[in-house]
């Protein structure tokens, strides 16, 4: 349990931690069209990258060893973790793989669940409130994880839905136009972050 704690908390906290991560993990890998990816391909790769990551703080894994793995899969990064360095053969990837199942399917879910919620999308000037949902899903999200037995699954539905949030204000709004040189906005999402910068949409 304490292991499924620490993953959702990891997969939540990597969009507002570096921004590296969040270049990386979040949208299409670099020299990739974005164009050719969705909310699944995107979700499940920064999952996947994001348990990596999680995996190479044992401090006998090398860094980037696990993150850089081709193609990163979950049998694949099990194996190679698990097998390679525990010398472990009994941790199958079968729970984590639906875990990762429930939180993409969520997450693409709320093109047909919402499909005229402008707030959830990011659309139509509705970026404020936008910022107030994922503040709130977050909220109710690390409430959770700190209960003594926390609902997981809830807990996965809920960071599917920020992550869906999350991605359609950088492809719903142009905010990458208008901040080449700065790879996130820091205070999306984020309680008592201050005023929310206005922003023309696409």
């Amino acid at each position: 349990m304490a292991y499924c704690r620490l993953v959702l908390l990891g997969l939540f906290s990597m969009f507002w931690a570096t921004c590296p991560c969040f270049e990386h993990f979040s949208f299409a890998p670099k020299g990739e069209n974005l164009g050719s990816f969705t909310h699944w391909t995107l979700t499940e790769d920064a999952i996947l990258k994001v348990v990596a990551r999680f995996f190479e703080s044992d401090p006998n894994v090398p860094d980037g060893e696990l993150q850089n793995l081709q193609p990163l899969s979950a049998e694949l990064l099990f194996h190679e973790y698990y097998v390679k360095y525990l010398n472990d053969t009994q941790v199958k990837p079968d729970k984590f793989r639906e875990a990762m199942k429930q939180i993409v399917q969520v997450n693409a879910l709320q093109d047909i669940s919402y499909p005229e919620d402008a707030a959830i999308h990011m659309r139509n000037e509705r970026i404020k409130e936008g910022h107030k949902w994922i503040v709130k899903l977050r909220k109710r999200l690390l409430e959770t994880l700190a209960e003594d037995k926390p609902n997981y699954d809830a807990a996965r539905d809920w960071l599917g839905e920020i992550f869906h949030t999350l991605q359609d204000f950088y492809s719903n709004t142009n905010w990458i136009e208008l901040n080449s040189e700065e790879e996130f906005y820091s205070n999306l999402g984020k309680q008592n972050s201050g005023t929310i910068v206005m922003i023309m949409l696409c």
